[in-house]
């Protein structure tokens, strides 16, 4: 709200504009001050990358090039989506690439529900693919980003090339999926959650972890009583 960036977008209460996809942005600080612990330790900005996700933005690493993977949040449609930001220089981060399903293009869009209008958008109707929540397999070796977007399921996504990510696989119950992405390392097991159906686990195929340059895991089945 400080006005400070994206000032091609005006924010005057919460709305699309200030919150969806191209809101907000990352801010790179030096920090030196305060792990020293010098008095009086101030934040110095290094870079910004503007329009490049304000949710949940998590740390990735592909083939030794450090980026941040970050979204808006919710929305209705066109909703919101994942951006990948390369930090390799981080005086001048830039949005690489962004990952977006058919139903995040404008075009693809319904007219607004009586709801949707209400919120100025910041509510989507059930069906709308919008992110929440961001998270990949691993900060320092990553291969697969792993994104919720609410009645689209969660979205398994290749992004060993951080400049074209691709879906390589998908889950979707039917209800809305907004949680993080854990995935367990022994067993590569990946555990999530959804709003009505409650917690999964769920596997990748092992043909689909070989040809992805996954480790095999165990195969063992879940117990159920």
């Amino acid at each position: 709200m400080g006005g400070d960036l994206n000032l091609d977008i005006k924010t005057k209460g919460p709305s699309m504009e200030s919150l969806g996809p191209n809101a907000g942005g990352i801010y790179i600080f030096d920090n030196t001050d305060i792990v020293a612990g010098r008095p009086n330790p101030q934040l110095r900005l290094i870079g910004t990358a503007l329009h490049g996700g304000w949710h949940s933005v998590v740390q990735a690493n592909m083939h030794g090039v450090p980026h941040l993977v970050g979204a808006g949040e919710l929305e209705a449609c066109p909703g919101s989506w994942p951006k990948v930001v390369n930090i390799s220089d981080e005086t001048k981060p830039f949005i690489e690439s962004e990952f977006k399903l058919q139903m995040n293009q404008t075009e693809n869009c319904s007219p607004r529900t009586k709801m949707e209008a209400a919120t100025n958008g910041i509510v989507g109707s059930p069906g709308t693919a919008a992110s929440h929540f961001n998270d990949v397999d691993s900060p320092t070796d990553t291969r697969l980003g792993r994104f919720p977007f609410l009645w689209a399921g969660l979205r398994i996504v290749d992004l060993r090339d951080p400049a074209k990510p691709i879906e390589v696989g998908y889950f979707k119950p039917g209800d809305s999926c907004m949680s993080h992405v854990h995935v367990a390392p022994n067993t590569g097991q990946i555990w999530f959650a959804c709003t009505y159906s409650g917690f999964y686990v769920i596997d990748l195929k092992p043909d689909l972890r070989a040809s992805l340059g996954l480790p095999r895991v165990p195969n063992k089945a879940i117990s159920r009583k």
